[in-house]
Formats: structure tokens, C-alpha cells, sequence
């Protein structure tokens, strides 16, 4: 049976957290996440970022790594069909949560970037301003 895309992330998320700080293998991480996508196609690999972020388990501190993961192994890089859900859920799991590190906006702009979905200068992008950002929002709070 093959391994569903949630642990997939799961697994890229304990890798990238217990990384030494050795170079290689940082590159190495990445070269397993590219051979992942690869293997099982990136909307596959983002269906299983989005089960990851939609658990109830998941909290501010757990959407962090997993946004560091995510940006650091360049899973933005990808077209995806919906990337504003993802952009979504990352905000409204931190509901205030203080990102002193911007992970969540470098995150949020490069895939609306990807997607052709913001048109102006990139610095100027702002994610819960953003009206696919803010419907997807309203789906999740229901």
C-alpha cells in the first residue's frame, strides 16, 4: 500500500527539524523532496500539505517547521491548482500568532507569484488582503 501524502509530509517535516548542521545534508533533504514530487506529482505531495495543516492537532507551533520545511525544500516552486488554501490555513492556524521571521508572507507570496495570481510588485503583497486568500478563509471558518 502506498504511503499517503499527509505522512510523506509528516516525514519531510521530522527530517528538515532534525537536519545537522552539516550542508550536504540539507541538499540531500532536498533531493529526496524534488524525487518525492517527482514520484508522486505535486498536487499529490500538496493534497498532503493541506491534510497536514487541516488537523485539528495542528497549532501555531507546528505550522512554523512545517512552513520553514516547506520553503526551504522549494515545495513553492510548484504550480498548484489551489494555492491559496494552503496560504489560507497557514494564517488561520497562527490567528496572531507573531511570525517574526516573515516565513508565512515568503511562503504566501511566492505561491501567489507561481500561480500568476498577483499581478503587482511582490513586496507589496498582502496575503489576508488577497480576495482568493480571504474566500478561502471564509470556507474554512465555515
Amino acid at each position: 500500500m502506498p504511503i499517503s501524502a499527509r505522512i510523506l509530509i509528516e516525514n519531510l517535516i521530522a527530517e528538515y527539524c532534525s537536519l545537522p548542521e552539516d550542508e550536504s545534508a540539507y541538499y540531500d533533504l532536498c533531493e529526496k523532496a524534488e524525487k518525492i514530487v517527482a514520484e508522486y506529482g505535486a498536487e499529490t505531495i500538496f493534497d498532503g500539505c493541506i491534510a497536514y495543516l487541516s488537523g485539528a492537532q495542528i497549532t501555531a507551533e507546528k505550522v512554523f517547521p512545517f512552513a520553514y520545511m516547506f520553503f526551504a525544500l522549494g515545495l513553492q516552486d510548484f504550480l498548484y491548482s489551489n494555492p491559496y488554501r494552503l496560504v489560507a490555513l497557514l494564517y488561520h492556524k497562527v490567528q496572531g500568532t507573531v511570525d517574526q521571521d516573515n516565513i508565512l508572507w515568503s511562503v504566501s507570496a511566492a505561491l501567489a507569484q507561481k500561480s500568476n495570481g498577483y499581478k503587482g510588485y511582490i513586496d507589496a503583497y498582502e496575503p489576508l488582503e488577497d480576495k482568493k486568500v480571504l474566500e478561502e478563509l471564509h470556507k474554512i471558518k465555515g
